[in-house]
């Protein structure tokens, strides 16, 4: 495949790459830098890939790995900036009326701003929700994704299995007027 058509091919993944990465990143900005560091580094690797195989499982694959450094990079950014700002903090007057949220505020006004489906699958793992969203959404193969997320064809029918039998738990269970099944924080 010659230069000009993989560009072609990468840009027509597009739409599907901004999708996925925006339920990866939960934020539309990081979404889009997350696509546009993908297609820079799929660009500029293209010679690595093997024709015949699936591009789009290779741009996600590509995805994955750019994400998994990205949210390294930034725990150790966080980690560093957190011990800053405490001893920062210990030295300044907290004025009265601006507490912070406690997280617990935090999960239960996320839960009422979102009662959807959307905010179900915000309720999965990272794992489950990939899972569900690359087989259900992007339709990839159990074996695509497997190689997506490098792990094996079990852990990838068990975390699909496992999503969907969540997702489904929610929305059955949940009334407009109760919003009952997306009350609980954290994941699953």
């Amino acid at each position: 495949m010659g230069r000009a058509e993989f560009e072609q091919a990468v840009l027509k993944s597009l739409e599907s790459l901004y999708n996925i990465g925006f339920w990866m990143t939960k934020n539309k900005a990081e979404a889009e830098d997350l696509v546009q560091e993908t297609c820079l580094r799929a660009l500029k690797f293209h010679q690595q890939f093997k024709e015949g195989t699936n591009l789009k499982a290779w741009l996600f694959t590509i995805m994955k790995n750019v994400l998994i450094n990205h949210r390294e990079k930034f725990a150790r950014e966080i980690l560093w900036n957190t011990q800053q700002d405490d001893e920062a903090k210990a030295d300044l007057p907290r004025a009265q009326g601006s507490e912070i949220l406690s997280q617990e505020e935090l999960v239960l006004f996320r839960t009422l701003a979102r009662v959807d489906i959307d905010s179900a699958l915000m309720k999965l793992s990272d794992e489950l929700r990939m899972t569900v969203l690359f087989a259900d959404v992007e339709e990839f193969t159990l074996e695509e994704i497997a190689e997506i997320m490098s792990c094996p064809i079990g852990t990838v029918k068990s975390r699909l299995h496992r999503a969907r039998e969540t997702l489904r738990s929610m929305i059955r269970d949940y009334t407009p007027s109760s919003g009952k099944a997306l009350e609980s924080g954290g994941h699953v």
